[in-house]
């Protein structure tokens, strides 16, 4: 009897769960990362909204992480997954184009209940092999915003798999997250501060789903190979079947964990303007008459390939224009929080210098999917970054993936969150990889703690 591609792709999270759970490594790094963007993600002004917007009164089973408040479990995982991706300083799978902690993880941790973090874990595992593997299937990238379209389901079957479910119950969660699919990219064309918010209204649409499938609600059962399911519907005629299946490894190994708060896909850029700068001297970089940044002929790039303008919320602009970015990394030398911050996000230098940025897509590659060579030209010098910083090949280290907390940490204390609230690195550390689940919920609940140093 053959296997649908509904239960092949099922039994492709299963088994990423099951490898997770065996060796951890991965997903660990994966989470760590994602509890440390959101730890300065909490205390933005965009989650402050969006906590007023949904009347969260504090009370409730589920913990709105690093703030010491609850709410119910579908508005604590929109809260928690907003936190993550607020800053665009989340991971993501490269390939798939999916930012897959702000959506996988808070509706995971919505659904945790055993204490156990290899339970935790595994499902975030699971999660994630189903929504990337399902965005590798699309035949080409389109209009579609993946983390939001296909995380929703990611996101119902971590919550279930979380839950303990049965085959079954995780089988009605996915089924019932595909009936209310959304989510394109005219959000980010538009610079909306709503594009924000998306991978948490998939997580809170992916908890909902799996409670109604553990109510008793089932879930339509040709999601992926019905006339009407994604493959057909959302995709056409021209797909990769295959890819459902799942590859050689876990996808959860396969995330890219971010080195700047801005689009994965100007990274290369950013470093190659960086290494620019180091080449020519400040002065020489900040009064280039001409930038030329070459990237990969392949249609992921056209979102940042555009001249550098105001279109909406200036840090949604700033963090989505090669042209911005390449300018201020020559004129300031980094791109971090205070790069989008007052006098450098409206510095006339850096203005001026991006409207003589030109970004060109003329380098042919092999892999349709690869982020690199990037190219950074200016006075007769270049820079060429061939594998993009905190990619598979050229992953983000302990150090730097440290370096990285302790600047979210700053940040979030920056913004008014106490000391006290806020965990350190090797706590988090500790308690995921020594199966501490009672030690992990109260750091990331959020709750004081005597004697911590800011």
């Amino acid at each position: 009897m053959t296997m649908s591609l509904e239960r092949a792709a099922l039994d492709a999270a299963e088994r990423a769960g099951r490898t997770a759970a065996d060796a951890p490594a991965g997903v660990t790094r994966a989470v760590l990362d994602a509890f440390s963007v959101a730890v300065p993600g909490s205390a933005s002004r965009v989650v402050g909204q969006l906590t007023e917007a949904l009347e969260v009164s504090g009370a409730g089973p589920s913990p709105v992480w690093f703030s010491g408040g609850a709410a119910l479990a579908g508005d604590a995982a929109l809260l928690n997954g907003a936190a993550i991706h607020v800053n665009d300083f989340d991971d993501t799978h490269d390939a798939a184009i999916v930012h897959c902690m702000s959506v996988i993880l808070p509706a995971a941790y919505a659904g945790w209940r055993d204490g156990r973090t290899d339970t935790l874990l595994s499902a975030v595992a699971a999660g994630t092999e189903l929504a990337c593997n399902l965005a590798l299937a699309r035949p080409h990238y389109s209009g579609w915003h993946y983390t939001t379209l296909l995380g929703a389901m990611g996101a119902a079957l971590a919550h279930a798999t979380a839950a303990g479910a049965p085959d079954e119950v995780v089988a009605d969660a996915v089924g019932n997250a595909y009936v209310h699919l959304g989510g394109n990219k005219q959000v980010v064309l538009d610079a909306s501060v709503a594009k924000r918010l998306m991978p948490g209204t998939s997580a809170r649409a992916g908890v909902l789903a799996s409670r109604l499938a553990h109510a008793g609600i089932g879930g339509v059962r040709g999601w992926l190979g019905g006339e009407y399911g994604l493959l057909t519907h959302y995709y056409g005629s021209d797909r990769n079947k295959a890819e459902v299946h799942g590859g050689e490894r876990p996808r959860i190994d396969e995330l890219s964990l971010k080195p700047y708060p801005a689009c994965r896909f100007t990274h290369g850029a950013i470093e190659a303007a960086l290494l620019l700068r180091e080449r020519l001297g400040a002065e020489t970089a900040a009064g280039l008459e001409r930038v030329r940044v070459r990237y990969p002929a392949t249609d992921r790039f056209g979102i940042v390939v555009r001249p550098f303008e105001s279109r909406g919320a200036a840090e949604m602009d700033a963090q989505f224009s090669t042209a911005f970015l390449v300018a201020s990394a020559l004129v300031h030398g980094r791109i971090d929080f205070e790069s989008y911050g007052p006098g450098l996000i409206d510095d006339p230098t850096v203005v001026d210098l991006a409207g003589r940025v030109d970004v060109v897509q003329d380098v042919e590659v092999d892999d349709s999917a690869a982020l690199g060579p990037i190219e950074v030209e200016g006075s007769g010098a270049s820079i060429t970054v061939e594998t993009v910083l905190g990619a598979v090949g050229r992953p983000l280290g302990a150090e730097l993936a440290r370096a990285k907390f302790e600047t979210c940490r700053s940040r979030a204390v920056a913004l008014g969150t106490a000391a006290e609230r806020l965990p350190t690195y090797d706590e988090l550390a500790d308690a995921l990889e020594t199966a501490d689940g009672t030690t992990l919920r109260n750091l990331v609940a959020g709750r004081p703690r005597v004697g911590t140093n800011s």
